[in-house]
C-alpha cells in the first residue's frame, strides 16, 4: 500500500516544526526549519517521488508503539522472529541557538535476539522540485546539500549512496545501541539591500 492511513502516524517536534513518524519506522513529513517552510520529506504527498527517511527491520514485523510520560518522545518496539527491537524518535527543542538548524534524534535499542534493519535516507528538497547532492564520510554519516539546504546524518553505520538515496542495513542484538542523529541545517544567506 503506497499510502498509510493518518491514524498510522505519530507526531514529534521541536517548537518549531515537526515530523509524521509512520508505523513502520518512516519519517514521511517533514518541513524545515520551519512548519511554513518547503518539505524536506514528503511521502505523504507522493510515495514515489516524495522522500522519507525509514529505519525498519528487514522481513515481516509488527509494531506497538507510545509517547514516553508526558513527552512528545515516541517508542517504536518492532517484534520479528528473530527478536525485538526499540526505535526512539525525538526532536529536541532549543537544541541549537541557530534558528535555521533543525534535529531528529533516533536511537535503536536492542531488547532481545537479534533484529536486521533497513535503513534509508531519502530527502526530497522543495516539494521534490530540487535534486540533492551527496557527500559520505566512513564511520561519521552522510550529507544531502541542495541549494542553501543541506541535512547530514551523524552516525556510525555504513551508508551507499545511489538513485534512491543513501541505504545501510545493520544488525542490533539484545542490549546494543545505536544512535542516529539527523540535522538540518540551512547555510547563512547574506543580507543583500
Amino acid at each position: 500500500m503506497p499510502y498509510r492511513p493518518i491514524e498510522d502516524y505519530a507526531l514529534i517536534g521541536d517548537g518549531l516544526t515537526a515530523a509524521l513518524v509512520s508505523r513502520d519506522g518512516s519519517i514521511d513529513w517533514a518541513c524545515f526549519p520551519r512548519f511554513d517552510a518547503p518539505s524536506v520529506f514528503a511521502r505523504i504527498l507522493d510515495a514515489a517521488k516524495g522522500g522519507h527517511f525509514q529505519i525498519a527491520p528487514e522481513g515481516e514485523f509488527s509494531a506497538r508503539r507510545r509517547y514516553l510520560g508526558d513527552t512528545n518522545v515516541l517508542e517504536t518496539t518492532f517484534t520479528t522472529g528473530e527478536g525485538e527491537a526499540q526505535l526512539v524518535d525525538f526532536m529536541p527543542m532549543g537544541a541549537s541557538a541557530r534558528p535555521d538548524t533543525n534535529r531528529i534524534v533516533r536511537r535503536l535499542r536492542g531488547v532481545s535476539g537479534i533484529v536486521r534493519f533497513a535503513i534509508t535516507l531519502d530527502p526530497r528538497f522543495d516539494y521534490a522540485r530540487r535534486a540533492a547532492e551527496w557527500e559520505r564520510d566512513a564511520g561519521q554519516g552522510v550529507r544531502a546539500t541542495s541549494g542553501d539546504d543541506a541535512v547530514t546524518l551523524f552516525t556510525s553505520v555504513p551508508f551507499e549512496v545511489g538513485p534512491e538515496g543513501a541505504t545501510g542495513a545493520l544488525t542490533i542484538q539484545s542490549g546494543e545501541t545505536v544512535w542516529l542523529t539527523l540535522e538540518y541545517r540551512q547555510r547563512p544567506r547574506l543580507w543583500r539591500p
